[in-house]
């Protein structure tokens, strides 16, 4: 339901902040302005991230969904922007988005220039936390979704607790 921000130094959470963006924002979106139901959606977002698709539609919902990810990414500027006055950045960024627009988000990133916040010119680095990379600190029972969310939080609450 939206994108929210954290920065950390040195394991130390020195900021955060959040903005009404993420998924659900993305799927009312396109389900307001191309008129599809909700499992259309769902739909057209899978075969959009894939890569698939084809159609006046698709093509409608995909100029919406590039709109969108422009958007997202403007409010993510401005959010790094409030940081970056106080904080140089740190060289990597950790995202956590659902699995099945891990891609799309992903893919917003590395259209953007995020070095003006950090001290190198080097390009920021993405890490996209997902319920695969997680696999590594979580250990999922087999009759519960995956959720990279809660992985996130499982993880470091095991941390916490051999800390």
């Amino acid at each position: 339901e939206q994108t929210e921000l954290c920065m950390v130094k040195k394991g130390t959470l020195v900021g955060t902040t959040t903005f009404p963006f993420g998924k659900s924002h993305l799927i009312r979106a396109v389900k307001k302005y191309a008129r599809m139901p909700p499992s259309g959606v769902s739909a057209f977002l899978k075969l959009y991230v894939e890569g698939n698709g084809t159609g006046p539609l698709f093509e409608r919902a995909e100029k919406l969904l590039q709109i969108a990810e422009m958007e997202w990414l403007n409010q993510l500027s401005r959010v790094l922007s409030y940081f970056s006055e106080e904080l140089f950045l740190p060289q990597t960024l950790f995202i956590t988005v659902d699995d099945d627009v891990a891609p799309l988000f992903a893919r917003a990133l590395e259209k953007e220039d995020f070095s003006t916040f950090t001290l190198s010119p080097a390009k920021l680095r993405i890490i996209t936390l997902t319920t695969e990379s997680l696999d590594k600190t979580v250990t999922w029972a087999p009759s519960l979704p995956h959720d990279p969310f809660v992985g996130l939080i499982s993880s470091f609450a095991n941390r916490l607790r051999y800390a």
